[in-house]
């Protein structure tokens, strides 16, 4: 699942979670990336949450940040 994070119909942050193949019932924070010119803002912490509430909404136990 990717999600994209806005303001002013400009793109700041981008954010990607999937299944985890070896570890079945839980995904993986795979990338993310935030605009420097908007770090500081909470767009990381925003992103991060809507991965979370992603798997927590598909029945994931667990979030993982990939390695």
């Amino acid at each position: 699942m990717t999600f994209v994070a806005s303001e002013e119909g400009d793109d700041t942050g981008i954010v990607v979670g999937v299944a985890d193949p070896e570890h079945p019932g839980e995904a993986v924070l795979v990338s993310m990336w935030v605009a420097p010119e908007t770090r500081g803002r909470r767009v990381g912490e925003a992103l991060v949450q809507a991965v979370i509430d992603w798997a927590r909404s598909e029945g994931y136990k667990a979030v993982r940040l990939a390695k």
